[in-house]
């Protein structure tokens, strides 16, 4: 799907995409493919995947090198902020800083199994991995809720969980 002037085009049948349209346009696609939903936002546009995977990239980085400052500009400054973690919780953002403190840091040795970005519209994405730490059989999942807010992107919600692998 593209937008061409003032309309939207179905690029396969050439013609305007109307209203009565945009239901049966909802579809799972591969990457480099956008979708309209219904209400005319667009997903996974290139530059706006690369933009949240660059800031998952940067966070993973400080992640390693526990840069505690780093990981803690990344999250929202609110309230409403929600990190779900292997065996604790943080309500709010003063919760997330106070836990990091004093929060071990992630084994050198972690590593991406995979990694899903999923955008919609320019301001609001999905970051999903699994991983693993060294030989650990374990296999860690890892969510975040990623928000572009006038500071930037930023991780409004997280959530870390891991299974027998």
């Amino acid at each position: 799907m593209v937008r061409s002037g003032s309309g939207r085009h179905d690029g396969h049948r050439n013609r305007a995409v109307t209203d009565a349209d945009r239901p049966a346009l909802v579809r799972s696609v591969g990457p480099s493919q956008l979708v309209w939903l219904n209400d005319g936002v667009l997903i996974d546009q290139d530059h706006v995947v690369a933009e949240l995977r660059a800031e998952f990239d940067r966070y993973e980085a400080a992640l390693l090198a526990n840069d505690v400052d780093a990981m803690n500009d990344q999250f929202w400054a609110d309230a409403r902020t929600t990190r779900y973690g292997l065996a604790e919780v943080q309500h709010g953002f003063d919760e997330v800083v106070a836990w990091r403190r004093d929060a071990a840091p992630v084994p050198t040795t972690r590593r991406h199994e995979w990694v899903a970005v999923t955008t919609f519209g320019d301001d609001l994405g999905v970051v999903t991995c699994e991983f693993r730490n060294g030989d650990d059989p374990h296999l860690g999942r890892q969510t975040q809720v990623w928000a572009r807010l006038s500071e930037g992107w930023r991780v409004v919600s997280a959530h870390v969980s891991s299974i027998a692998g």
